[in-house]
């Protein structure tokens, strides 16, 4: 079953990074609740020992994303981040 999950999601990732070539954020050059839902879906990554690395428009915007101020501090304020 993991095996046929992984295979799944790794569909969905694909499609997303398809979906991100050439855009800044999920709904184009918008920053949206979109993208914070994605930063945070795709945070829990290393729980799950799941690689982003083959969708760089992925990570490219769990960047862009994770730079903003609100972001940092939410982060912060959960104890994610030092």
């Amino acid at each position: 079953m993991k095996a046929i999950f992984r295979r799944r999601l790794d569909s969905r990732l694909a499609y997303v990074e398809q979906h991100l070539l050439g855009e800044t954020y999920l709904l184009g050059s918008d920053f949206s609740i979109a993208d914070v839902y994605l930063f945070v879906v795709s945070n829990w990554a290393r729980s799950v020992e799941l690689n982003l690395t083959p969708y760089p428009s992925i990570l490219a915007l769990r960047k862009r994303v994770g730079a903003r101020r609100a972001v940092q501090q939410a982060m912060r304020d959960e104890n994610l981040i030092p």
